[in-house]
């Protein structure tokens, strides 16, 4: 069977940049999932809560994927060194008011046993204020995100300093059970 799983109070108030910073040109965002938050089985697809009325348009991101040890991020440049994988490259997403789901091109199978890592690089070649989406308070810094109008990042690898945020996006993960096709 597959199950979707909800990260984040979907009722909360706070509303933020992340995963898509999009007051700047390009953003690459990082975000720690806790394995208590999820379940093992194949990630197939990934939404997030789009907060602003007004629609966000990403012509072309491409999300990638890790289990790992971690539960926060330390510091502006502590970004994950684990190889990841790149879970979705499959053309333009539009955000409108709600949740919007990103249907993986390729599935993740996620044992369930580390935390789980999400990285998100969006370059879009123009910026628009306030186009937010729904976050959740966390304990401990469990986004870090940079920002820029020139610097963009390759594939997973940033090399920039970042910010760190004691908050998430909002986040539905459909998981299929172990050993279920797709």
């Amino acid at each position: 069977a597959q199950t979707t799983v909800t990260v984040g109070d979907e009722n909360s108030a706070l509303t933020s940049y992340g995963p898509i910073y999009s007051y700047y040109n390009n953003s690459f965002s990082e975000v720690v999932y806790l394995s208590s938050e999820l379940q093992a089985g194949t990630i197939i697809s990934i939404s997030y809560q789009y907060a602003a009325s007004e629609p966000l348009f990403d012509p072309a991101p491409t999300i990638y994927m890790a289990e790992v040890s971690r539960t926060a991020f330390s510091s502006s440049t502590d970004w994950e060194t684990a190889t990841m994988t790149q879970v979705y490259s499959g053309g333009s997403v539009t955000y409108s008011q709600g949740w919007v789901t990103i249907f993986l091109t390729t599935p993740f199978e996620y044992s369930g046993t580390g935390n789980l890592v999400v990285a998100y690089n969006s370059q879009r070649g123009e910026y628009f204020s306030e186009r937010k989406f729904t976050h959740t308070s966390t304990t401990g810094s469990r986004m870090l995100m940079h920002y820029d109008d020139y610097d963009a990042v390759s594939g997973y690898n940033c090399t920039y300093s970042g910010t760190t945020y004691n908050q998430i996006p909002n986040t539905r993960f459909v998981i299929l059970g172990e050993g279920e096709e797709y």
